[in-house]
């Protein structure tokens, strides 16, 4: 009989994919009910985790992770960024939902061309 190598590590926080959309599902819904915003720290919080432990399942950094969990925390925190630059639209003051959009890799950006002739024309009248 040969023997299994130990398993080494955590078990994983999640089962599935499933797991993972269906208890966002349910934050985004009590959310919507108790007319709370959507947010990554309260999403960790509903599924009972921290933010570097859900960002290391959408990085893939555990063997047992396929791309479904990774798609499934996307999918949530597609979500969130959504609800925050819907806010920029409200008519109040959009600076943390700005704020919050950096985070997601949003960035001002003003493009300002220097390049072109700088053509300088004599006039010389007849008086």
């Amino acid at each position: 009989m040969s023997e299994q190598p130990a398993k080494l590590g955590r078990p994983l926080k999640f089962q599935s994919a499933k797991e993972i959309d269906e208890a966002s599902e349910k934050y985004f819904a009590q959310c919507i009910e108790e007319e709370k915003p959507f947010t990554i720290t309260g999403l960790c919080i509903a599924l009972g985790t921290f933010r570097n432990v859900l960002m290391d399942y959408q990085d893939g950094k555990y063997d047992a992770v396929d791309a479904d969990y990774s798609n499934a925390i996307k999918r949530a925190k597609l979500k969130c960024e959504q609800y925050a630059e819907s806010q920029v639209f409200t008519g109040r003051n959009p600076a943390g939902a700005i704020f919050v959009l950096k985070n997601y890799g949003w960035t001002d950006k003003t493009d300002v061309n220097h390049s072109g002739e700088l053509a300088i024309k004599r006039v010389v009248s007849d008086l």
